[in-house]
């Protein structure tokens, strides 16, 4: 039964973002705060940046998983 549910936990885990935006492009990114995550589009220029009238990243929202807005449709 231990080993069914590691293979479930590793399954769905999340993998943590390791590498950055290389191009300075919108993201869509899905963002975690504690239990809290949404998506939102956002850019990377060696910080994560919210664009105009957001606060994220003010608390310290993190960025788990993030595709380039141009390869989304």
């Amino acid at each position: 039964m231990k080993k069914i549910i590691k293979k479930l936990r590793k399954a769905f885990a999340i993998p943590r973002v390791s590498n950055c935006p290389s191009e300075l492009e919108p993201v869509l990114a899905k963002i975690e705060l504690g239990k809290l995550s949404w998506y939102e589009v956002v850019y990377f220029d060696k910080h994560w940046r919210s664009y105009a009238g957001s606060d994220t990243f003010e608390d310290g929202e993190k960025v788990v998983k993030w595709r380039y807005c141009k390869n989304c449709c």
